[in-house]
């Protein structure tokens, strides 16, 4: 079996929501400010339930395509990273 665009459309379906409360662990969420895929609305409801720390990274899309908003992708999470492990 082969995943195509069938389990990507599958997947957005998936409320995973009710899941997120049972998460005990500390939780990092960046987005794009550019992002036009994930809605901010399901940003605001995942760190509200999964009590994370939430980033905009200026200039970044849903893939951080642009340098600069790869290298600050790559900042938050080391400092990120070195502040919870």
């Amino acid at each position: 079996m082969v995943a195509g665009k069938e389990i990507f459309k599958e997947l957005s379906t998936l409320d995973i929501r009710p899941f997120m409360k049972l998460v005990k662990v500390p939780v990092l969420i960046l987005r794009g400010e550019k992002d036009e895929i994930v809605r901010l609305e399901r940003d605001a409801q995942a760190t509200k339930l999964l009590n994370a720390e939430y980033k905009v990274i200026a200039e970044g899309d849903h893939n951080f395509l642009n340098k600069n908003s790869e290298k600050e992708l790559i900042k938050l999470s080391v400092d990120w990273l070195k502040k919870n492990l």
